[in-house]
């Protein structure tokens, strides 16, 4: 069995660079293929998608520049198509709640066959519990694909990759009161050794502490310590250069609820 899901063109258009993109998209969940156990249906959801995109200015050029002198050719528009298949993840076992994706794409452009890359997603989180008290999460993500054009205008793959591992809790020691903590790390990599400079590694240190009214407005404290460095070194004559770097935070959180409907 194969449903499709109503396709969907969506036009847009950024004045800045006179940007338009058209995008026409076909959704699939192929149930078809799903575990044939019926208890299993619910849990893992195989999909598959195909879309076509125009955009008459790939690269994000400016509208006074011509594509002939920034990348030899005529036309800053091209149009692409994008094949994705991929798993969804949705399970509960008991209070312990599962949820994930796994994708993988090609898009491919007519013009642009510089551009062409392979993408890659996985993302999974588990939501859990340990009595009454005590819950958090504890999850990972990965994302592989081509870089926008926001900062960079040049006709060359530039890949980047991002990687997230991460885990929080939150301790109700007491009806009034609720500590929490976490910590994430964060990496980011391109494949363009131009761009490698820009390679970091982010770790991120939470701690906070929160007073629950009866009423269901809280106000808490949190002290947030972040920790970044950069592998390669910007090198500049004969110098090196090191953008790492060390931020640590106070924050305040507040969560006043006026009445049953509003919230401030």
């Amino acid at each position: 069995m194969v449903s499709e899901v109503p396709i969907s063109i969506s036009p847009s258009l950024n004045p800045i660079c006179l940007k338009s993109i058209l995008t026409f998209t076909i959704i699939l969940n192929v149930g078809g293929v799903q575990l044939a156990l019926a208890q299993t249906t619910d849990t893992l959801r195989p999909f598959a998608r195909y879309s076509v995109m125009y955009d008459d200015n790939v690269l994000g050029l400016p509208s006074e520049v011509s594509a002939i002198d920034v990348i030899g050719l005529e036309s800053k528009s091209d149009m692409s198509q994008t094949w994705e298949a991929g798993v969804l993840l949705d399970k509960k076992f008991g209070r312990q709640y599962f949820t994930g994706s796994l994708k993988a794409g090609k898009t491919k452009y007519d013009t642009y066959t510089a551009l062409n890359f392979d993408g890659r997603d996985l993302v999974g989180n588990w939501n859990w519990f340990l009595e009454n008290h005590l819950q958090g999460n504890i999850g990972a993500s990965y994302a592989k694909g081509l870089t926008p054009f926001t900062d960079f205008h040049q006709l060359v793959r530039n890949v980047r990759t991002q990687q997230r591992e991460y885990f929080d809790a939150a301790w109700r020691l007491h009806p009034s009161w609720r500590v929490k903590t976490a910590a994430s790390k964060y990496q980011l990599n391109y494949d363009l050794l131009s761009q490698q400079p820009a390679n970091r590694a982010e770790n991120r240190y939470d701690l906070g502490l929160d007073y629950l009214a009866r009423s269901g407005s809280s106000a808490g404290l949190v002290l947030v310590n972040t920790r970044g460095t950069y592998p390669n070194r910007l090198q500049l004559g004969s110098a090196e250069l090191s953008n790492s770097y060390q931020q640590d935070e106070i924050k305040t959180n507040i969560d006043w609820r006026v009445s049953g409907k509003t919230r401030l």
